[in-house]
């Protein structure tokens, strides 16, 4: 019979099986590579021969000798195989079908570099680094099984990366390229790509490679340089139960760069492979036109208590964030302790529906975990999407992409974690083990694979040069690839940091080098924070007092409470007490605080003292001079019981007000003594001048929730020497985020108070001058 045409081979060629590549993946023991070994074919079924020998850190060539006998198929063909731990593949084809007789089979990785069979990725250094497995694999299209011989099945490779002569940026694309120039307007994204020539194995390694952009304005203004980053695209697949991510195209280096002024820029690309060698090149010159832009938050400079943003455009805008905290998918405790049902781990797919209903609703702040779980770049090698130490997860990262991208769109920031504590702590919500920088994974059966990092213990990520120095790799990175996004509120170094393993001291020392390298490496200069469990007692106040670089610009707590459940103590009183308590109150510190997470204690509360701490917590926070609104922890009780009120009132009523002080003349909380038929009602004001926003909490309805009998008749004295003048008062019903009423008259001077209107639960107002609301305000004491 004639050989075949290999041309006709291709529709016989069936590719790798998802399970035959996990059971590569998970490396099935067969005899050594240099053994000759009898393959007998299972055809028409592939036949699969694995490569056992250790495999080099970047294989360059596929060799081995095969034996084919007489009476194989004619139309035998062979292929070489390489796949990472998660079942990745390449693959790369003999040309010829094999007839009887002994072959000397080579597959050459570097000049003929092999195909990916289920995803559209491309083959380069860094696919080589992570490759697992690989080996021969034998088709054709009839039955047989006749047995082959394979002898010196080997994968040859480099034990490290070798100098080449050849440097370039091969691929260079950019954005808005038109007549030799590039048009772009100010507040958008701009994008270049390429693909370094020879390709870095570590790509997330600046000492090894690095790409970078420097912008210089016409007019003599500062130079902005920009890192480059590596990316492999992919997209998202719903499977209705998960989310599956495949490559989409070859890897690649991205630039990313957002204008904030408007003119002419002349940029030069710069790529370094380490010390061996330097590529400069001039890039076309830069139009930028549109008005001065500036959407990041930042902390205001006039009141560092709030937040604002367009501090480039000379009037910033205020900004208080309403929030929730979506640290990820599903929350297993938030099912424990409030009935709520764990929700699929659809990725981008739940997220987009979460911020969907939230934005709707008023919302418009979440933070987000980079946990193991969810978002992480970085972790053990043997977890799904992961690699090990500095090798980061780009599904992820793609993920992450997606998400801020679609934040962006619905008006909602996020606060994004790191580290949540449990990376660093090995007795609460303890993820050591599994952290990829732990030695200790070498004592893992078969921990070869796992690449373990080399820190003994959870102090020693703290401290170890080398634990700083991947760190430090991960930083840029994420600086690189994000922080261009005005999505980005702000970037939370920890959640909960004294729930790790460091100590006080080991704390502080970190923070200062972490906060110093953030405040150097972020051109758009996000404001950095860092968080503490419990409640506002907790923070460690020389590291909160830190005032500039590089210190923390916010403060990030819980306001978890009580024993138990938490029944009898009112988290109004305890969100006043964490900004205002005399000596121990985080306002003196003159930054933004923000609650992130809340509602009854870790373990929640009964239901109604939940309802009541919800609804209550936000109006709290406001009249407490926080520099944003509460984020309780409970979100899928809160999404599946569609208890979204509490965001859309908070937003009505904040709707055109600024919480900040005016130059010469201080906005400050006021607390006042009030009691409605024997009952106490917690009042707390935010006084600016000309104008009160007040909110009245009874206090029975906020300890414990429940039914709560309306309450009339109510008089509150809100100063007892006010300047005569026009005023009007504004009565909102604090759950609808509705005005009920509205009153204006003409004071005469002297005592000021306000008949409140019959309420339950709680209420808010608004009192405002109206004749000269710059001369003085209407606040206690005031003339």
């Amino acid at each position: 019979m004639p050989e075949p045409d290999p041309s006709r081979l291709r529709p016989f060629v069936p590719r790798l099986s998802a399970a035959c590549a996990l059971l590569l993946a998970l490396g099935a023991v067969l005899p050594g590579a240099q053994t000759a070994r009898t393959v007998r074919l299972r055809a028409p079924l592939n036949t699969v021969v694995p490569c056992h020998d250790a495999l080099p850190d970047r294989p360059t060539g596929i060799h081995a000798t095969v034996r084919v006998p007489t009476g194989a198929p004619a139309d035998l063909g062979v292929g070489a195989y390489l796949v990472d731990r998660h079942g990745k593949r390449f693959q790369a084809l003999h040309p010829q079908a094999l007839g009887p007789g002994e072959h000397q089979l080579v597959f050459p990785l570097t000049a003929q570099p092999p195909q990916a069979t289920d995803h559209n990725g491309g083959w380069s250094a860094v696919a080589a680094d992570l490759t697992h497995a690989a080996g021969l694999f034998f088709w054709s299209s009839s039955g047989s099984d006749a047995r082959l011989t394979v002898s010196s099945l080997q994968v040859s490779g480099q034990r490290a990366a070798t100098p080449e002569a050849d440097h370039r940026l091969a691929d260079l694309q950019l954005q808005e390229l038109s007549g030799g120039r590039v048009r772009i307007a100010t507040g958008q994204r701009w994008v270049l790509t390429c693909t370094p020539q020879p390709f870095p194995q570590r790509p997330h390694h600046p000492e090894r490679f690095a790409l970078q952009a420097a912008f210089t304005p016409a007019d003599g203004g500062p130079t902005q340089t920009i890192a480059g980053f590596y990316r492999e695209p992919h997209v998202f697949h719903d499977r209705g139960d998960t989310e599956t991510a495949t490559p989409s195209a070859p890897a690649h280096f991205e630039l990313r760069w957002r204008p904030r002024r408007p003119g002419t820029y002349t940029a030069h690309l710069e790529a370094r492979w380490g010390s061996t060698a330097t590529v400069r090149l001039p890039l076309p010159p830069i139009t930028v036109t549109g008005p001065v832009w500036d959407d990041y938050v930042r902390v205001d400079a006039t009141d560092p208590r709030f937040f604002s943003t367009g501090r480039a455009t000379g009037t910033p805008r205020f900004y208080w964030p309403i929030g929730l905290n979506l640290r990820s998918v599903w929350d297993r405790r938030g099912a424990q302790r409030t009935g709520s049902r764990l929700t699929p781990d659809r990725g981008l797919h739940a997220y987009r529906a979460y911020i969907d209903r939230f934005a709707a609703n008023g919302g418009n702040a979440i933070e987000v975990w980079m946990a193991s779980w969810n978002l992480a770049l970085e972790w053990r090698a043997d977890w799904p999407g992961y690699h090990g130490i500095d090798r980061y997860n780009q599904a992820n990262a793609e993920r992450l992409d997606a998400l801020l991208d679609h934040c962006a769109q619905r008006g909602v920031r996020i606060n994004l974690v790191i580290r949540n504590h449990g990376q660093g702590s090995h007795k609460c919500d303890a993820e050591w083990a599994d952290n990829p920088w732990n030695a200790a994974l070498r004592q893992d059966p078969g921990s070869d694979p796992l690449d373990p990092g080399p820190i003994p213990s959870t102090s020693a990520f703290f401290t170890d040069p080398r634990a700083r120095a991947g760190q430090e790799r991960l930083r840029r990175y994420l600086i690189a690839r994000y922080a261009d996004h005005p999505a980005i509120l702000g970037w939370k170094l920890w959640s909960e940091m004294n729930l790790t393993g460091a100590n006080r001291d080991q704390l502080r020392d970190w923070h200062a080098q972490a906060c110093r390298s953030w405040h150097a490496l972020d051109p758009y200069q996000h404001p950095v924070t860092s968080h503490w469990s419990g409640n506002y007692r907790k923070p460690d106040r020389s590291l909160v007092a830190v005032d500039g670089e590089p210190g923390l610009d916010y403060v990030c707590i819980d306001a978890y409470h009580g024993g138990g459940d938490g029944e009898g103590i009112l988290l109004a009183q305890l969100l006043w007490q964490g900004t205002l308590e005399p000596g121990a109150g985080l306002a003196r510190h003159g930054k933004p605080v923000v609650v992130t997470e809340y509602g009854g204690n870790w373990n929640a509360c009964p239901e109604p003292q939940l309802i009541a701490e919800h609804r209550s917590g936000p109006w709290a926070a406001l009249t407490s001079g926080y520099g944003g609104g509460p984020m309780l922890w409970w979100f899928e009780w809160v999404d599946q019981q569609e208890r979204w009120a509490p965001y859309r009132a908070l937003a009505a009523f904040l709707a055109g007000e600024d919480l900040r002080s005016r130059p010469g003349s201080a906005a400050r909380p006021i607390h006042l003594d009030l009691t409605i038929a024997g009952r106490p009602v917690w009042t707390q004001l935010w006084c600016r001048p000309g104008r009160i926003l007040g909110y009245l909490l009874d206090e029975r309805w906020g300890r414990g929730g429940g039914a709560a009998p309306p309450l009339s008749d109510g008089r509150c004295v809100i100063g007892a020497n006010i300047g005569p003048g026009a005023m009007s008062v504004e009565w909102w019903d604090a759950e609808a985020g509705t005005r009920l009423a509205q009153r204006s008259w003409q004071h005469p001077g002297g005592e000021l108070a306000l008949a409140i209107p019959t309420f339950r639960r709680h209420l808010a107002f608004k009192l405002l001058r109206q004749d000269d609301v710059g001369a003085s305000a209407p606040g206690p004491g005031d003339g």
